[in-house]
């Protein structure tokens, strides 16, 4: 993609978690339709290193700049690096704070309670906003 200068690629502790629970982040901040333009979806799982992994985390990706690698991490892209990690911090954060129980038992942690998904007209028309 021509507005991809940069990738960050972690194995952080709740990009991990979805990974291993093939679990996609839906948009429950605004900032992930602004900055990551909606939901992170899975990536059909490839073997570390591969053409196929790649190919698979670029089709999930699609034109969003976040995606996670099924059963290995996450990928964030963006023109610049500081862009790229502020999507990688934003998915690891959302993800902290997003309860449907897997996530936090897979972590160690206690369910707290449900998140509220965004409006579906934010989610249609919010991204690119400036926030």
């Amino acid at each position: 993609r021509p507005d991809v200068n940069a990738v960050v690629h972690t194995h952080s502790l709740y990009a991990s978690v979805v990974a291993a629970t093939a679990t996609h982040i839906p948009p429950i901040v605004d900032e992930m339709v602004v900055y990551i333009g909606g939901a992170v979806e899975v990536a059909e799982y490839g073997f570390p290193g591969t053409e196929d992994l790649a190919a698979a985390g670029v089709e999930a990706l699609g034109d969003r700049r976040a995606v996670i690698l099924r059963n290995h991490g996450m990928c964030a892209a963006a023109p610049t690096l500081k862009e790229a990690m502020r999507v990688a911090i934003l998915v690891e954060r959302v993800r902290s704070c997003r309860d449907d129980g897997r996530g936090y038992r897979a972590a160690g942690l206690r369910c707290r309670g449900r998140t509220a998904g965004l409006p579906d007209a934010f989610r249609a028309n919010g991204r690119g906003l400036n926030l």
